[in-house]
């Protein structure tokens, strides 16, 4: 999208003039194309970028915005597939880019925190960690190497490592509010290396929370708690055959987490639905790499097992991990079946498979055992597009040199990813209303059920769909919607919300809203920070 498809205010042009004098001319763009696409059919026009090398030129960026009232937008790589991607929820003057701003600025390797700048990707700091020989673990997430671990944290992402919860890992962060004076966490007492603090509240009230899915600043940089290289690293899978087994194992599962302390990192419960969609989304990246156009003729067909998948993540000392494992087996008993136990070691015996599963054309197999290994690899800290693939199993192009942009390929993906009690009729409730309400729309409805701790469930359901179709783009939109409403009626919150969905889902009776939107405006009168994002607009 050209900038200049929509007319150009003075005091936006006056501000360009100050943004290129603070930024220089090379830092300030006025191609905005690649930051003005989405999984969805959704358009919103910015003027310019912005991309800052330093925090003083964020607080530039700033004051600047404050002076001329033209608000910014900041991203940390703009890969929020399925939740807007890079765009705002409502027309900005710039885009704030903070890729650049990509450095690792201090790693202690005693504690095991990272401080890093927005721009700090998966594989960025998987590779430092590697090549000082840190024994330690990135958090990664299926989103893939290329995304930011700031920018996921403050999103509330999780994974399935020993620090599952991401945003709860943040320990301290510095940030630019919205008059140009930077916040500091109050355990912190200057910028730069080494001060960050191992513990997150300090004294007196704590406010970092409120960096966190807002427009209350942008964030310079976090210190993060990683978890340390365990002595084993494994997972399990099981199959169960119904709707009816699932609820079965609620209760277990509930038991285990709450038990087993950091023996497990989380327990996927993952409907055939979805794992048939990661395989299709997998045979079309790989026919799209090899240069194949048409995939109606692609195999689509499953071999999966069951109505159910569960796969999980062990960690501990040799004795610890093989105290879960018996407690898995105990616990984990009919209706599951084929409970199984990998490691990479196991896996790497396995290698001489692959070949084999080639030769007797079994495909389907031998793709399994490929994403097996992947998951694995995520497992261990290793950044991975495994997961990545679910955004292309209804449209997109992916690209022959397999670097995935689900939202540049044109993907069509919405994320409805409400929290649900982990209590056996709230899931049931929920798988049912899910499916019900996808199906009425003419969508299936992929599952997947995270449990990363006793109490809840991260539910995630794809909405999968053709964007450069109206009257699909028009079905998956109600179906959102339908299931946002429906979802509230029964107590399922999203705990994420895309920007084309904010200002609806957002109750403006609500006290919880309405306190945000009142500290809103006492930090930032003039919405000049990402206007809209996580706040009502009007009250």
């Amino acid at each position: 999208m050209d900038a200049l498809d929509f007319d150009i205010a003075d005091n936006e042009i006056s501000a360009l003039v100050e943004w290129r004098n603070a930024l220089g001319d090379a830092n300030v763009s006025e191609n905005v194309s690649e930051f003005s696409v989405d999984t969805s059919a959704l358009k919103i026009q910015s003027r310019v970028v912005l991309r800052p090398q330093t925090s003083s030129q964020v607080a530039d960026i700033v004051i600047i915005a404050n002076r001329f009232k033209t608000p910014v937008y900041p991203v940390s790589t703009g890969r929020n597939w399925g939740y807007g991607s890079s765009l705002p929820p409502m027309r900005v003057t710039a885009i704030v880019d903070l890729s650049s701003m990509d450095q690792i600025i201090d790693f202690d390797s005693e504690l095991g925190i990272a401080t890093i700048e927005p721009g700090v990707t998966q594989a960025k700091l998987h590779d430092y960690l590697r090549r000082n020989r840190f024994q330690f673990l990135v958090p990664v997430t299926g989103a893939g190497p290329d995304c930011s671990i700031l920018g996921n944290a403050l999103e509330r992402g999780f994974g399935l490592t020993p620090v599952s919860d991401h945003s709860a890992a943040i320990l301290s962060l510095e940030a630019v509010l919205p008059n140009g004076s930077v916040y500091r966490s109050a355990f912190r007492r200057s910028e730069g290396a080494g001060m960050a603090s191992p513990y997150r509240w300090g004294s007196g009230p704590n406010f970092d929370g409120m960096f966190a899915q807002s427009g209350m600043g942008i964030v310079l940089n976090v210190s993060i708690a990683l978890a340390r290289v365990p002595d084993r690293v494994g997972a399990f899978a099981f199959s169960l055959n119904s709707d009816d087994d699932l609820m079965r194992i609620i209760d277990p599962v509930r038991e285990i987490m709450a038990t087993t302390g950091g023996g497990i990192g989380g327990i996927n419960l993952i409907s055939r639905e979805r794992v048939n969609a990661m395989l299709v989304g997998g045979k079309r990246v790989e026919s799209a790499m090899a240069g194949q156009s048409d995939h109606s003729k692609l195999d689509y067909t499953s071999t999966i097992p069951g109505s159910w998948i569960g796969f999980g993540s062990l960690y501990g000392t040799e004795l610890h991990y093989r105290a879960t494992k018996t407690t898995l087996k105990r616990r984990l008993a009919p209706p599951v079946l084929k409970l199984r136990f990998f490691d990479q070691r196991r896996v790497a015996g396995l290698r001489w498979v692959d070949s084999l599963l080639v030769k007797l054309n079994l495909k389907n197999e031998y793709r399994a055992l490929e994403q097996l290994k992947d998951s694995l690899n995520l497992l261990d800290g290793i950044p991975s597009r495994v997961a990545l693939r679910l955004a292309y199993s209804r449209s997109g192009s992916p690209p022959r040199n397999g670097v995935l942009n689900p939202a540049r390929d044109g993907c069509g993906l919405f994320w409805y990813s409400p929290i649900v009690p982990m209590r056996t009729e709230a899931v049931s409730k929920f798988v049912e209303m899910a499916r019900r309400i996808c199906k009425r729309h003419g969508f299936e409805a992929p599952v997947t059920l995270t449990c990363i701790e006793y109490r809840y469930v991260s539910a995630t359901v794809p909405i999968l769909f053709r964007p450069d179709d109206a009257e699909q783009v028009q079905r998956a939109t109600d179906c959102y919607t339908d299931l946002l409403s429906s979802g509230g009626s029964n107590g399922f919150y999203p705990y994420r919300i895309g920007a084309q969905f904010m200002q609806s889902a957002l109750d403006r009776n609500h006290p919880h809203w309405r306190l945000g939107a009142s500290v809103k405006a006492a930090l930032d009168p003039e919405m000049i920070i990402s206007p809209g994002r996580y706040s009502r607009l009007e009250w």
